[in-house]
């Protein structure tokens, strides 16, 4: 990490470029109907471990003691947890633009950091043993929130947002928005963001279109409700394993998608593990694609 004056004259100048948008922006692919398949085979195992990372509580798992803990338990996912170094200071982010059309953003510019990104969809299941497993991890994540999903108990989502957990858009009913006109895109896009804001106090400034699938259309509505980017993903994790959309493991700047199902302990161990193997180490998506106003945000990096 670079020195105090180091990082402080780092971080100054992230925040003059954020201050005149002149950082760049990543240009929109569209990768179409891409979606998830289902994947098979257990993760692998690796030592013992806690993390630890910037402005996220952290709990460092306890020395086993006895019997090692069941396959299967919280305790033994506890224990498959690999270690991670808190997240370098960004050196790139892009600035997400305020009107006219959101980005597509399929892998996230990190100008040369070996970072990349947990993202978790929807809200169904609310497993009380993952905000355990997170807190554990002490891993930067960001949630992408259905508002039908989390309905039932909208603050199951305010324990995760304490772990540094933060919020994002994922529309109201979680429908195909190409088959949608543009009016129908906005309302569900807009009256989510609405709703999460009044729940968590943060309004979302990034999405992810239900399925991957998102037009023009999508992208203007998003802006028109205050979301600078719609992000696609790179690995995703089903059933316990990590699947590539592309060869070479994780790569910097990828985008690793989860969901809140059955199999997200699983999940979430299976793609720490990934991480550690390659040499990446997780970052918050929101660091590197800031909406103007919050270049505040990034002060914390030079604590």
């Amino acid at each position: 990490m670079p020195s105090p004056p180091a990082r402080l004259t780092v971080l100054t100048t992230i925040i003059g470029c954020l201050l005149v948008s002149a950082c760049g922006a990543s240009g929109a692919v569209d990768r179409g109907s891409a979606q998830p398949m289902p994947s098979a085979g257990p993760f692998t195992t690796s030592a013992p471990a806690s993390a630890t990372s910037p402005a996220i509580a952290t709990t460092t798992a306890p020395t086993p003691t006895g019997p090692p803990p069941q396959r299967g338990t919280l305790e033994w996912y506890i224990g498959q947890l690999p270690h991670f170094d808190p997240p370098p200071l960004p050196t790139k982010v892009t600035v997400l633009p305020t009107s006219g059309r959101a980005l597509q953003i399929n892998q996230v510019p990190v100008g040369g950091q070996r970072v990349a990104f947990i993202t978790i969809d929807d809200g169904w299941l609310k497993d009380p043993q993952v905000v355990t497993l997170l807190r554990a991890a002490g891993v930067p994540f960001t949630m992408f929130l259905t508002s039908d999903a989390i309905k039932s108990d909208p603050q199951y989502f305010v324990q995760l947002q304490a772990l540094g957990g933060v919020i994002e858009d994922h529309t109201i009913t979680h429908p195909q928005l190409t088959g949608l006109s543009y009016d129908r895109q906005r309302k569900e896009i807009c009256t989510n963001r609405a709703t999460l804001d009044k729940l968590y106090g943060r309004a979302p400034t990034i999405m992810r279109a239900p399925y991957g699938l998102s037009n023009a259309d999508t992208l203007r509505a998003a802006a028109s409700c205050g979301i600078g980017a719609n992000v696609f993903w790179d690995e995703y994790a089903i059933t316990g394993s990590v699947t590539w959309q592309r060869p070479g493991g994780i790569h910097p700047g990828d985008m690793v998608l989860m969901h809140f199902d059955e199999y997200l302990k699983a999940n979430l161990v299976a793609t720490l593990q990934a991480f550690h193997r390659d040499g990446i180490t997780p970052a918050l998506l929101e660091d590197y694609l800031v909406a103007p106003g919050h270049a505040s945000d990034l002060v914390r990096w030079a604590a």
